[in-house]
């Protein structure tokens, strides 16, 4: 039987001004690459807090859509993939209303509010559930290889918070060209890898192994979040296989959401995933949405599908819960715990935290977090409590495109940066915040 290494220190004592991880660092990092490359768009932001807002919504609308197509209310965005020109926005269909699922606004460093979402990469993609499943149904996010190809996963399920979920198409992964718009490469999974209750949310893609000119030698790892498992996908050899294991699984003690003054219950499972090391070992990071444990498994298990069994490792544990996780090349892992609205991050390997911003009106409920070419860290808010709750404030701003410029290369912000006032993060120093060594312990999850 293997024994696994379980990082179980703290950090200082906890109390209601503190949040993020807890963990224990292991050995130095062996990052993975990013390329670098252009400037940032010069979007002014006023005030002390690190906080760009770029594109706000009251109601998410659509450019070239009659209104009567659209119920406003009802759509909500949930993944952001960024590049010089566009911002790419992923919209899934969980109520009816919705006219476009994977779109985009330009990225041209103008401040925007109620901007026209544009269909990527036409609207002949929009209606997948309306022209026999050759289109796009419902995607929860999306993202773009170093290849330049944009891959949506697309969920096949409409009407998943109605109450009575459709199912009009099978679930699949497309990968478009970004220079020319077009398909080129449609995976359908098969049904040995799908569950009755399958909700197909977050991927991860893994290029460790690819090389420049080689676009194929990659892996796709995929969260099933309603009935949770892994599913990966090797595209060199187009094969697919599925994984189980507890820690996907939701933790029912943790399935009810305070924000900002509302609450709402959803038990769903994996959902936050990404990669970087631990130690010298490349790690998928992951956790359920209804858990507040940070859990790992080895990329090297992953590709296997004969492994008898997940070598799963808890790493930390969160002090709320959340849904963007993303790594940047340094090995840090940003996260957002929703009841603190706030953006932090935590290095597994040098046990460093940092908060980088705190924000009880902006920052409520981070459904993705990227960073760009130039390490500044992108995320979207859309106040899904109130989504939940279908309370969206009608004359106010619901949704919501940021970011913080060169928060991934190393920046050091100085007291926590909130535009709360009264917030009692305000005079909160984290730099006394780190993640302390008090141990080791083994276990075997």
């Amino acid at each position: 039987m293997r024994l696994l290494i379980v990082i179980p220190a703290l950090l200082c004592a906890v109390s209601a001004q503190n949040f993020g991880f807890y963990g224990q660092p292991s050995a130095a990092v062996r990052p993975y690459t990013q390329t670098s490359g252009f400037r940032p768009a010069p979007v002014s932001n006023a005030g002390a807090s690190p906080i760009q807002q770029v594109a706000a919504w009251t109601y998410l609308n659509f450019d070239g859509v009659n209104p009567k197509q659209i119920v406003p209310e009802n759509g909500v965005f949930t993944g952001i993939q960024v590049t010089p020109q566009r911002i790419f926005l992923t919209l899934p269909r969980s109520r009816e209303g919705v006219p476009a699922t994977l779109t985009w606004i330009p990225n041209n460093g103008v401040p925007v509010e109620n901007q026209p979402l544009l269909p990527f990469p036409d609207w002949s993609w929009q209606q997948g559930h309306l022209d026999n499943c050759s289109g796009l149904v419902s995607v929860f996010r999306s993202r773009i290889d170093s290849c330049g190809r944009l891959w949506a996963l697309d969920s096949g399920v409409m009407n998943a918070l109605d109450g009575n979920p459709v199912r009009p198409c099978p679930p699949r992964l497309v990968a478009f060209d970004l220079k020319t718009g077009l398909a080129i490469r449609s995976v359908t999974f098969p049904p040995q890898v799908l569950r009755e209750n399958s909700l197909l949310t977050t991927l991860v893609l893994d290029e460790e192994f690819s090389s420049i000119g080689n676009c194929e030698n990659m892996f796709v790892y995929i969260s099933d979040t309603s009935d949770p498992g892994l599913i990966v996908y090797d595209l060199g050899r187009d094969l697919t296989w599925r994984f189980e294991h507890q820690s996907l699984r939701p933790d029912p003690q943790q399935a009810t959401y305070n924000i900002a003054g509302e609450s709402f219950n959803l038990e769903d499972g994996v959902v936050g995933m990404t990669i970087s090391n631990l130690g010298p070992e490349r790690m998928l990071y992951y956790h359920p949405l209804a858990g507040r444990a940070l859990y790992a498994v080895s990329t090297n298990a992953l590709r296997n599908p004969g492994v008898p069994s997940l070598p799963v490792i808890m790493v930390g544990d969160k002090t709320s819960q959340g849904a963007g996780l993303f790594a940047d090349s340094h090995g840090e892992i940003y996260f957002s715990p929703v009841s603190e609205t706030a953006i932090a991050s935590w290095n597994p390997n040098t046990g460093l935290q940092r908060i980088l911003a705190v924000d009880q009106e902006r920052l409520q409920f981070i459904s993705d977090i990227t960073v760009d070419q130039q390490g500044s860290l992108w995320f979207v808010s859309n106040r899904f409590q109130a989504y939940f709750n279908r309370n969206y404030n009608p004359r106010g701003l619901n949704l919501r495109v940021m970011r913080i410029p060169f928060a991934a290369n190393g920046a050091q912000f100085g007291p926590v940066h909130s535009a709360a006032p009264l917030s009692p993060f305000n005079n909160f120093n984290f730099n006394n915040r780190f993640v302390r060594n008090t141990g080791n312990s083994t276990r075997v999850l």
